[in-house]
């Protein structure tokens, strides 16, 4: 376990600065996009939130295996409510700002999940 989560961290860092990098890009060159610093802490939660909850899917394969089914969907449950959560928090006090928000939010999301369920998936054929 400890060797695939160390491998899944790095992964997810260079994701994470390579969607720095393209989001600071697209600050820079697409002003039209009206993005800003507020942005790149999606990222950082994305990052940090994601390396939290593979690394107790993980533990809780290795522990018990038969648990695994039921972690993994109430994780993925209680994600997706805390992410619409955080979306209409943000959007009922920054309505200047919700839609780059939303957007910028929901390409993470996809981009942190298609790559967490990789990883999960090339763990699984391992075991």
């Amino acid at each position: 376990m400890t060797e695939h989560f160390i491998k899944f961290f790095k992964t997810n860092l260079i994701i994470s600065v390579i969607l720095s990098v393209v989001l600071l890009i697209c600050m820079t060159y697409l002003p039209v996009l009206q993005l800003n610093i507020k942005h790149f802490f999606i990222i950082v939660f994305f990052f940090l939130f994601s390396n939290i909850v593979h690394y107790f899917t993980l533990r809780t394969k290795e522990k018990k295996a038969g648990a695994f089914v039921g972690f993994f969907m109430g994780a993925t449950l209680a994600k997706l409510l805390l992410y619409c959560t955080i979306i209409i928090i943000y959007i009922m006090n920054f309505k200047e700002d919700a839609k780059t928000f939303t957007v910028v939010f929901l390409l993470s999301y996809i981009v942190y999940t298609v790559f967490e369920v990789f990883s999960l998936q090339k763990f699984m054929r391992k075991k």
